[in-house]
């Protein structure tokens, strides 16, 4: 039997700047501008309402250490897996694939 999934949207993070690290990569450094964001949700990156990516997060680290959870109005970076072309300004849109058989 295939799962079939419901998409369910959990947050949305507006990107204030773009951190490059030796050890962690490109970090997409922003705020939690509704709801909220989770290790392990899913992701859709937008530049001029135009997705350029969705997958997987990678890393989400809070305000000193790294994170299961930051809630709406918290500042957090994000790692992606795959995509390093981040830019002020950008939205990540995060999200569950929840099955529904």
């Amino acid at each position: 039997m295939d799962a079939r999934y419901q998409v369910v949207r959990e947050g949305q993070v507006e990107v204030l700047n773009r951190v490059e690290s030796p050890e962690l990569g490109v970090l997409a450094a922003g705020r939690v501008v509704k709801g909220q964001v989770s290790k392990s949700s899913f992701v859709r990156i937008a530049r001029h309402r135009r997705v350029l990516w969705a997958g997987r997060l990678r890393r989400l680290q809070g305000f000193t250490e790294q994170a299961t959870q930051v809630p709406c109005g918290q500042e957090c970076a994000l790692g992606f897996d795959g995509f390093e072309d981040i830019q002020p300004g950008d939205l990540i849109e995060t999200f569950q694939l929840v099955p529904t058989y």
